[in-house]
């Protein structure tokens, strides 16, 4: 959960309105036996998408939708409980690429936002810290999550889905105070922890999929409260508009932060294994020159 991510209770993605043009995307039929590739072991209830929604999609225009905690689609009228956030986005760049933009190379500072790794597990798991700086009178938020690559995903998929997913660590505070006294967070003083908020929830996956070899349909999920006095309908709103735009984030970056991959930082793929710089190499040997992004997706 990175990549010039603006983190408030789910994600708070830049204003980016980018999008590369519609070109030959196939057709309904194919994104719907994509869709339908998904496991059950994933971490996402996939919402049934009519064809007005696969239509944007083949489109090159992202589609969002909020979840209340039931199979199918919520009413942006009704109170939410558990509020989920599923969001979809047909890019023209090749899985493994889309994977690194998700998986933050090329990140970039976001003087809001602090961040800090804990500690590190096989199969490219890792525990991380996040802190929101936010404008007075908003008391600022913080949070512990646990990210790792859904491997029953890849296996039950056979290869088709490749699933990062995190979830909010319960006993995060005392990790940060412990963090904190280490040395391993930086640029926040013991005081501006403890007036921070901890997230009383926070967890997502991203999903994704290769439609053809130069093209890839990502899913996002996202689920969490905020805390404190913050309307439902005002969150649930926000979030909407702001995964919208980070999906089209997503397909601006996959074109170039391959540029930046190192082996000797290595992002994981859908199996836990370590990405070679090679095979990046050969990925954007499958981008189309001729569609590159910057087009507004409205």
């Amino acid at each position: 959960m990175s990549f010039r991510l603006r983190v408030i209770a789910f994600v708070l993605f830049g204003a980016v309105h980018a999008a590369g043009a519609a070109g030959d995307r196939g057709d309904v039929a194919e994104l719907e036996a994509a869709l339908a590739r998904y496991p059950g072991g994933g971490d996402i209830v996939l919402p049934a998408l009519d064809t007005k929604e696969l239509e944007a999609l083949l489109n090159g225009e992202p589609v969002v939708r909020i979840e209340t905690g039931r199979s199918g689609g919520g009413d942006d009228d009704e109170p939410v409980g558990d509020m989920g956030v599923v969001g979809f986005r047909v890019v023209d760049a090749p899985r493994l690429l889309v994977w690194l933009t998700v998986m933050g190379v090329a990140s970039e500072p976001d003087v809001r936002l602090t961040r800090a790794t804990l500690s590190r597990a096989d199969a490219g798991a890792y525990t991380r810290y996040q802190h929101v700086n936010l404008p007075w009178p908003i008391r600022d938020r913080h949070w512990v999550v646990y990210c790792e690559k859904n491997l029953d995903v890849a296996l039950a998929s056979r290869d088709s889905f490749w699933e990062h997913r995190w979830r909010l660590v319960e006993d995060g505070l005392t990790l940060i105070d412990a963090a904190h006294q280490q040395g391993a967070i930086t640029g926040l003083s013991a005081d501006e922890l403890d007036k921070s908020i901890y997230l009383p929830a926070n967890r997502g996956a991203w999903a994704l999929t290769e439609l053809d070899p130069g093209r890839t349909l990502v899913i996002a999920f996202f689920d969490g409260e905020l805390g404190g006095f913050f309307p439902d309908a005002l969150v649930r709103q926000f979030t909407k508009l702001h995964l919208r735009e980070g999906l089209n984030l997503v397909s601006e970056l996959s074109f170039t932060t391959w540029q930046e991959y190192s082996d000797d930082e290595p992002v994981h793929d859908g199996y836990g294994r370590a990405v070679r710089q090679h095979d990046v190499r050969q990925a954007a040997l499958l981008l189309d020159a001729s569609n590159p992004p910057g087009g507004d997706s409205g």
